[in-house]
């Protein structure tokens, strides 16, 4: 009865996202729970019947005689949820981005895609459930470019990106080098558009504030730890603050 009671203070300190989100709130904190003790009377009762067999279709819960509990897929939904809100967090994108090298110039990707939409940068995307950040860039490299190649990490970048005052992204992103590229280079994707640039013709570019950050450390004897804050001062120019820069 003492954990019941515990559960229940916690969930009517909560404003929740929408029923779903309690119902997993609930049983991320009491493993197994009755209708009644989900329920609590709050709201009516059919709706919240709805939401329950909703869940139970999404395999996040399971029903076991007469109580609930969470599935595998429910617990890792359930780590989302702000212990403290009840509301679903906001968490960092992981990503990683590959700094190609090849005959003196470097492989450079323009975005077609937000954030940083018309910006050049370098191929790379999120890291897959999946992927190691290696596995990641071999994938993303042959997906962005149709091209394989040898791959080294150098560096880890973390990276908050504001505009008007208000944060939109917190980015961490492992830095890749790569070398020794093979196969034939995809012009056009739906990344964006591919081509080589010398470092001289990289600084003609409507580039991401951190590309010559990115380049510097591929080029570096040393694995870099960054961290800096991106700044959108409008469409067409943005500014790079770091905080952070270690050589490891």
């Amino acid at each position: 009865m003492k954990s019941w009671s515990s559960l229940k203070s916690k969930i009517e300190q909560k404003t929740f996202d929408n029923l779903e989100t309690q119902i997993l709130f609930s049983l991320m904190y009491t493993p197994q729970l009755s209708f009644n003790r989900l329920w609590n009377k709050n709201g009516r009762s059919n709706k919240f019947a709805y939401y329950l067999q909703k869940l139970q279709k999404e395999e996040l819960i399971v029903k076991e005689g007469k109580k609930y509990s969470l599935t595998a897929k429910g617990k890792q939904r359930a780590t989302y949820i702000n212990g403290k809100t009840g509301k679903v967090t906001q968490k960092p994108l992981l990503a990683v981005a590959v700094i190609l090298k090849h005959r003196g110039k470097y492989l450079m990707l323009q975005r077609t895609k937000e954030p940083f939409h018309g910006f050049w940068g370098f191929p790379g995307g999120k890291i897959e459930f999946s992927n190691y950040p290696l596995e990641q860039a071999a994938e993303s490299l042959l997906e962005d470019a149709g091209l394989r190649c040898q791959l080294q990490l150098k560096g880890i970048f973390f990276s908050k990106t504001y505009h008007a005052g208000k944060q939109l992204y917190n980015h961490q992103i492992f830095i890749v080098k790569g070398t020794e590229p093979s196969g034939h280079l995809l012009p056009l994707t739906a990344k964006g558009k591919n081509k080589w640039a010398s470092r001289s013709e990289i600084l003609s570019l409507k580039t991401i504030p951190n590309t010559s950050l990115f380049l510097d450390i591929v080029e570096s004897n040393d694995f870099r730890y960054v961290e800096a804050d991106r700044i959108f001062n409008d469409s067409e120019s943005t500014t790079l603050n770091i905080k952070t820069n270690l050589k490891l």
